[in-house]
C-alpha cells in the first residue's frame, strides 16, 4: 500500500458516516489522487531546497542557471507550467 493509499484509508476511517452520501471507492481514489499531488509537490520542494544548498557552492552565473533549471522542473512537476 502506498503512502497516498494509506492516507486515503485513514481519512475515510476518520470520516466514518460523514461520507454516507459518497461512493467510497470514488472518494478514496480522489483522496489518493490529491495525496499523490501533495507528495509530488513535497518532493519538488525537497529537490528545490537541495538545489539551493548546492547553488551556494557555485559561481554566481552557474548558480543562476542551475536555479532556473530547478524552478522549471518544479513547475513541470506541479502541473503549473
Amino acid at each position: 500500500m502506498t503512502n497516498a493509499e494509506q492516507l486515503a484509508d485513514n481519512i475515510l476511517k476518520a470520516a466514518g458516516s460523514g461520507l454516507k452520501n459518497y461512493t467510497m471507492q470514488k472518494t478514496r481514489q480522489e483522496i489518493i489522487d490529491a495525496a499523490k499531488k501533495g507528495i509530488e509537490a513535497n518532493d519538488a520542494l525537497v529537490e528545490a531546497l537541495k538545489a539551493v544548498h548546492e547553488a551556494g557552492r557555485m559561481s554566481e552565473n552557474s548558480r543562476a542557471q542551475y536555479m532556473a533549471e530547478i524552478a522549471l522542473n518544479a513547475l513541470k512537476l506541479s502541473g503549473a507550467e
